[in-house]
């Protein structure tokens, strides 16, 4: 596991020498004075090469476009047919996917107490915009 930071940001990369999968935890500010950690868990990842990236951005508490930035470097320091999934979004940062045109990363967000649903940006416009109106707000502790 390697340890990734800058003054608002943690950024946690794991499994990438021993499969497939490398998962990255963000926890703070994605912006453009973070992006620096960034930079450095997608030159470890295009050493590692994993198939898969699962990233998780439970506790990001702010992203702007650098979140999207940071997943077009993931997607090309990977493999080509390379997966990249993001796990734990909040409803912001599943607009922020949205309005980037991130069509091709596959976001595993909470539906409610139904479990999980992988679905990509496009699924979800396709839902339409109605049903994430009606869902209700997450509470904060």
């Amino acid at each position: 596991m390697s340890a990734f930071r800058s003054d608002a940001l943690q950024v946690t990369l794991s499994n990438t020498g021993e499969g497939d999968v490398a998962h990255i935890s963000l926890s703070g500010v994605v912006d453009p004075a973070t992006s620096g950690a960034l930079v450095e868990v997608v030159d470890r990842l295009r050493h590692a090469a994993p198939h898969t990236a699962v990233v998780d951005v439970a506790e990001v508490t702010f992203a702007c476009s650098t979140l999207s930035n940071f997943l077009h470097r993931v997607r090309r320091a990977l493999p080509a047919g390379a997966v990249v999934t993001v796990v734990h979004p909040t409803p912001l940062i599943c607009v922020i996917l949205t309005l980037s045109g991130l069509h091709w990363v596959k976001i595993l967000e909470p539906e409610g107490d139904r479990g999980a649903a992988v679905r990509s940006p496009r699924a979800r416009e396709a839902a339409g915009a109605a049903s994430y109106a009606a869902r209700p707000a997450r509470q904060r502790p």
